[in-house]
């Protein structure tokens, strides 16, 4: 479906992203930041946030750790399973061959 938006429309909310980006260290909230980036065609940004989380795998199991919580206030595994998705699609959608 396409929008009447493009990233000039909206360059408040993005800057505001970036802001928020800047501050976190939480995987949930930066790969969906990074979807976003993606999405307005802001690569540089998402690689960043992209790297970022993939540095925040577990190497024994693939799942992405560190978040607080999510829009659904999960937690535990459910938190653990929402986070490693949204980390998963981010780095498809970037490019599936660098993750």
């Amino acid at each position: 479906m396409k929008t009447q938006y493009n990233a000039n429309n909206l360059a408040e909310e993005i800057a505001n992203l970036n802001n928020i980006a800047s501050r976190t260290d939480d995987p949930y909230i930066e790969s969906l930041i990074a979807q976003v980036f993606i999405n307005v065609r802001q690569a540089p940004a998402a690689l960043q946030l992209l790297n970022t989380v993939a540095s925040q795998q577990d190497s024994n199991t693939g799942a992405v750790t560190g978040a607080a919580t999510s829009i659904t206030s999960s937690s535990g595994n459910n938190l653990l399973v929402e986070t490693t998705a949204l980390a998963m699609l981010a780095w498809m959608d970037y490019n599936p061959n660098t993750f």
